[in-house]
């Protein structure tokens, strides 16, 4: 398992930190996932053989939030 956290700026809520987080448990290889608001951070804990950051990240933009980037 992989554990990174992830910078999501365009975050503007707190509902922003639980609905992304929601989202990603879903994908196949996502083990966990925690928002911060307050950090507008999403951190993840993943298994790299079955999804990559780059996937994690397209993912996000696809939910409408912009220039997620590895913290």
């Amino acid at each position: 398992m992989t554990k990174i956290t992830l910078k999501v700026p365009s975050m503007h809520c707190d509902s922003c930190a639980k609905i992304i987080p929601n989202y990603l448990k879903t994908l196949d290889g996502v083990k966990n996932a925690i928002g911060s608001f307050s950090k507008k951070t999403i951190e993840l804990e993943f298994d790299d053989k079955k999804i990559d950051v780059k996937t994690i990240i397209e993912e996000i933009s696809n939910l409408g939030y912009e220039n997620a980037k590895k913290a």
